[in-house]
C-alpha cells in the first residue's frame, strides 16, 4: 500500500483533476520513461481515449479527497542497482518503482 497523503500540504487551492489535466500532464512527461509497476507507459496512457483520462482524473480526485491510495495499486517496489565501476556488493543505489498513475499525480502536484 502506498500510504496516505495526510502529511501533505493542503491542496484546496489547486484545481481538481479533469480528463484534460491528466492528458496535459502526460504530454509534459517524458515519453520514454520506464513503465510503472502497473506496466503502463506514458506514451500508452497518452493514447487512451478521453473517457479513460476522465476515469483516471476521478481516481486522482478520490485519492486527494480521502488522503489514501487504493491498495490495488500496490506500493513502491524497492530495488538496489549496482553502481558503475564498483565491485563491492554493498555499494548499491536504491531505486523505487512506483505505479505510473502515481507518477502522473506526482508530476502535476510537484510543480
Amino acid at each position: 500500500m502506498m500510504g496516505t497523503l495526510k502529511a501533505m500540504p493542503e491542496l484546496s487551492d489547486i484545481l481538481a483533476w479533469t480528463g484534460d489535466t491528466v492528458c496535459d500532464t502526460l504530454k509534459r512527461m517524458a515519453r520514454n520513461k520506464a513503465p510503472g509497476l502497473d506496466e503502463w507507459r506514458v506514451y500508452e496512457m497518452r493514447a487512451w481515449p478521453q473517457h479513460l483520462h476522465k476515469a483516471a482524473a476521478a481516481l486522482l480526485n478520490e485519492v486527494e479527497q480521502t488522503g489514501s491510495w487504493p491498495s490495488e495499486l500496490g506500493g513502491p517496489l524497492g530495488i538496489l542497482l549496482e553502481k558503475d565501476g564498483t565491485t563491492d556488493p554493498m555499494d548499491r543505489r536504491p531505486i523505487w518503482l512506483m505505479p505510473m498513475i502515481y507518477r502522473v499525480w506526482a508530476s502535476r502536484r510537484s510543480r
